[in-house]
């Protein structure tokens, strides 16, 4: 797997040993126009004609759909919890207070 920047395109890295990507934004999808649309094969065509346009025209796109010179990227990260340190810590407090009861 190839893992080296792309240079001119934006990115997102993370660390996969203490993040889990979520949810990722997709490309060339305007919520808007394209909200009842329920089939992916449909929904992948207007994505291609959409990035095949962008791609023509370049950025900032004279429509104005695409105002900026970058393309919105975002995704969604959730924190990797460490079920060992989780487990060591909760037998460490069950410890304690069973030392606090025999006192």
């Amino acid at each position: 797997e190839n893992r080296v920047p792309v240079p001119g395109l934006d990115q997102i890295w993370y660390s996969s040993m203490t993040t889990e990507r979520i949810g990722l934004k997709r490309m060339f999808v305007d919520s808007g126009e394209w909200r009842c649309i329920s089939d992916e094969s449909v929904l992948s065509q207007l994505r291609d004609h959409e990035r095949r346009k962008v791609l023509s025209t370049g950025l900032p796109s004279p429509d104005g759909k695409y105002p900026s010179d970058h393309l919105p990227i975002g995704a969604v990260f959730d924190w990797k919890l460490d079920v060992k340190s989780e487990e060591n810590s909760s037998s460490a407090k069950h410890d304690n207070d069973s030392k606090d009861i025999r006192r």
